[in-house]
């Protein structure tokens, strides 16, 4: 196994493009105009069907794909909902890197070359649109609907597996699929500008705080003619509890732009 191998598994779930697919025909279309009662209801009932926790965390099996290479890799992940996002990659038991995510921040630790990254967020946008923001990875990991697929210029149909929901924000369109427990089966985003796709599909989902949670997660990035996929199996997900997020650069460390 590469020694960078958990900076790309970091990368997929974090430097995170856009995705596009083909849609499926949708069967029936509601009003789409901003004011429609009926579009509101089903916001409505979206929204609601999100999952509302304080804190978060999991470990995750998680198995990456780099065009035709496999790595396997575990996932300790801990969420503070708009606060932080912390995740620890480890390959055998042993930790390789770590990574801590504010809105503000982003700073990861490669600890096989004695590496550190320390960054604004803004960083990020060299990598992915800008819509996708520190909401917008909580809601990633969680199974949580992005805040600007809600946005005016949002369509919402309905097929026989779900609600659908279409539109574009500037340069990033999206579309997102709901199976008929209102929960995201499906989130595709596309940049034309950057040229990049990211699609999300979840799958397994348990019943926890009065909704449902995914257990397993499938990530597929293309960017640059390279495809990278991460598959992550959930244990299943702790809801507020309290967590640490433990994050302290060695003096031995080197800085890397």
């Amino acid at each position: 196994m590469k020694k960078n191998i958990w900076i790309k598994a970091l990368c997929v779930l974090l430097l995170l493009a856009t995705s596009a697919c083909k849609t499926k025909k949708i069967i029936a279309s509601l009003p789409n105009t901003a004011n429609s009662p009926e579009k509101k209801s089903v916001m409505a009932q979206l929204i609601d069907a999100d999952l509302n926790f304080y804190t978060y965390s999991t470990k995750a099996k998680t198995n990456i794909k780099v065009d035709e290479n496999n790595y396997d890799i575990t996932l300790n992940i801990r969420i503070k909902r708009n606060d932080t996002i912390w995740v620890s990659a480890s390959y055998f038991g042993i930790e390789v890197g770590r990574v801590l995510i504010t809105p503000d921040s982003i700073k990861m630790l490669n600890r096989p070359q004695s590496q550190y990254l320390a960054k604004p967020f803004s960083y990020l946008s060299k990598y992915a649109n800008a819509e996708v923001d520190f909401a917008a990875l909580q809601c990633i990991f969680t199974g949580n609907t992005m805040a600007f697929c809600y946005g005016k210029e949002a369509s919402i149909g309905k097929d026989s597996s779900g609600y659908i929901i279409k539109g574009s924000n500037l340069d990033l369109s999206y579309q997102v699929k709901f199976n008929n427990l209102t929960k995201i089966v499906e989130t595709m985003l596309s940049d034309s500008k950057l040229g990049q796709q990211l699609q999300i599909n979840y799958a397994n989902f348990i019943p926890s705080n009065n909704t449902n949670i995914p257990t397993q997660v499938m990530l597929t990035t293309k960017a640059n003619q390279k495809t990278i996929t991460a598959s992550m199996l959930y244990s299943t997900p702790q809801l507020d509890k309290k967590l640490d997020f433990p994050f302290t650069i060695p003096k031995r460390f080197s800085a890397v732009e």
